[in-house]
């Protein structure tokens, strides 16, 4: 992987920027580390509610996650894409 992309963003989490010439790497492991345990309990809260939403539409419809995935299903490819289910949702 190319990391030049996430280079600056990747420093920034970790307490840094391109300017800084040298890391304290402990410091800098440290706070990327909180930073990443930080993040994923955002997105798992995030996709605990859309979960929640999910399933109180199927209750509300009385339907199973499997016939909610086989309408999001457009194209009947047997896998619903990102954009089937943003679509969908």
């Amino acid at each position: 992987m190319n990391p030049d992309p996430h280079l600056e963003h990747v420093l920034r989490a970790g307490g840094c920027g391109l300017q800084h010439k040298r890391i304290a790497y402990r410091d800098f492991a440290a706070q990327l580390e909180q930073e990443i345990l930080k993040r994923k309990k955002s997105a798992a809260s995030v996709h605990q509610a859309l979960l929640q939403k999910i399933a109180a539409i199927l209750k509300a419809r009385d339907t199973s996650f499997f016939e909610f995935f086989v309408v999001l299903d457009v194209n009947q490819s047997g896998a619903v894409s990102r954009l089937e289910f943003k679509t969908g949702i």
